[in-house]
């Protein structure tokens, strides 16, 4: 791949880890709505005392993955944003690689051979960090893949929730709007997650 392609390429990356990072910052904030509608599920649940108890193990348990979510996605986004550091830095490395191929293949440069040494270790150097880029966009792609178990898992607890709140009749009209939110919430929280590994696919 020729200078000038990697550097569209750095461009291109720089861009959707951009992105990524703004759909983690929406995600993170979707999960601290969860962990506080978790936390009202809780109250109420300590109101409604035994006839609740397993709807309250419910919400104990969102809140608890909830919390989890949040310190992941802020991690996955510190991640993404260090990466996108990286690719801007690259990138600004392959224009001076340009510059130095330009000087080197000018007919009138008579001491280019004294910037090869130069453009060499830069090039190296360039091929070092694309190198420690993709390993670092792979632990993204894990951690992505993480969360997005994470997710899966409130949902399926969060329609189970639906089913407890039936249990208890006197309880159930506003343990329901809990459920729903929560359900919600994390239907909303996936797509984020679906759509950062959908971009990232495209780097």
């Amino acid at each position: 791949m020729t200078s000038r392609k990697l550097q569209k390429t750095q461009n291109k990356a720089y861009v959707a880890l951009a992105k990524i990072s703004r759909e983690l910052y929406l995600a993170t904030s979707k999960a601290q709505e969860v962990s506080l509608i978790a936390k009202n599920a809780r109250a109420l649940a300590v109101r409604a005392g035994d006839k609740v108890l397993g709807f309250k193990a419910i919400t104990d348990f969102i809140d608890d993955l909830a919390t989890s979510t949040i310190q992941l996605a802020r991690q996955i986004n510190k991640q993404a944003l260090d990466i996108a550091h990286m690719a801007a830095e690259v990138q600004r490395k392959e224009f001076g690689l340009d510059q130095f191929q330009i000087v080197m293949e000018h007919p009138e440069a008579t001491h280019a051979n004294s910037i090869t040494k130069v453009h060499d270790a830069l090039k190296r150097d360039v091929l070092e960090r694309n190198k420690e880029q993709r390993k670092n966009l792979n632990i993204l792609i894990s951690n992505l893949n993480d969360i997005q178990q994470e997710i899966r898992s409130a949902g399926i607890i969060a329609l189970n929730a639906k089913v407890e709140s039936a249990k208890s009749p006197e309880y159930q009209a506003s343990l329901d709007v809990i459920a729903d939110d929560i359900l919600h919430s994390t239907n909303q929280i996936k797509e984020r997650i679906d759509r950062s590994q959908s971009i990232i696919k495209n780097i």
